[in-house]
């Protein structure tokens, strides 16, 4: 398991880099549109969708919203917004959730309708900050990882308390504050070294990345909440030592939409 990961890895890391670095906006833009509907076509086996017909109906609706989005590139503090309050639902879910579905969740087309929106509103965020620059991307790749990472160590060494037993068992609380601590030790190194961050105020950064990081985990349990409902360890198995595409960008999709707006926000305040 540990040398599939590690090979995985080491040809999908300098792949993304190679794509988010190398690829103008628009060619971005296409590769990231791929990438996504991969995930999208795991999102049907987690919405339970068993009819392959059903689930091509989904993708075509995905083809036609994510087309929809492209169109409005120029258009997109609001879109964020709603991308960013969405998530306030997944949240709730995560909390209620003991052992009974939230009623919403029972249903797959309902499932399947919120998979479109949180998929397609990852997608346009994460072309926003490439066309503002591809260092946004880069940063955010680097917070999320030493989240997860910091979150997970720390986990092993000293949790306790659990943080949603009923959804994830192994996450404690003592993980998400190693998680919160490495996170804001990686975002103050990162306020010193990236030039797109020194005109900004490292309160708003701090606290930016916080928030940011909250998202993020909620994104992951949200994920594991719907592969519990499905019955189901992974989302595929597209990616071998690591399961699917979802599983690897769970705690993205929850964050970009507020990291992107975020990102405006401050580039528009530091003028």
């Amino acid at each position: 398991m540990l040398k599939s990961r590690l090979l995985t890895a080491i040809i999908l890391i300098p792949l993304v880099l190679g794509a988010v670095i190398g690829l103008s906006s628009r060619n971005f833009a296409w590769a990231s549109a791929i990438f996504f509907s991969l995930a999208a076509w795991e999102w049907t086996r987690l919405s339970q969708l068993r009819v392959i017909q059903t689930r091509l109906c989904f993708m075509l609706v995905w083809a036609l919203v994510l087309g929809g989005l492209s169109l409005l590139f120029g258009h997109w503090p609001w879109i964020l917004g709603l991308g960013s309050l969405i998530w306030l639902l997944p949240c709730y879910w995560v909390l209620i959730f003991n052992q009974e579905t939230p009623r919403f969740l029972t249903s797959s087309l309902l499932k399947g309708a919120m998979g479109i929106i949180v998929l397609s509103i990852a997608w346009y965020a994460l072309n926003i900050l490439h066309q503002l620059h591809w260092q946004w991307i880069i940063l955010l790749f680097i917070l999320v990882w030493a989240a997860d990472t910091c979150a997970y160590f720390t986990g092993r060494a000293w949790g306790k308390t659990p943080l949603a037993p009923a959804v994830s068992p192994k996450k404690t609380w003592e993980g998400v504050a190693g998680g919160m601590a490495g996170v804001l030790f990686v975002a103050g190194c990162s306020f010193i070294a990236s030039p797109l961050l020194r005109s900004h105020s490292l309160g708003l950064w701090l606290l930016v990345v916080l928030l940011t990081t909250f998202l993020a985990i909620e994104g992951d349990l949200f994920e594991s909440l719907l592969k519990r409902i499905a019955g189901v360890k992974d989302s595929g198995k597209l990616l071998p030592g690591h399961g699917g595409i979802l599983d690897r960008i769970d705690s993205l999709l929850s964050s970009l939409p507020f990291y992107a707006l975020s990102i405006h926000w401050l580039i528009k305040e530091g003028g």
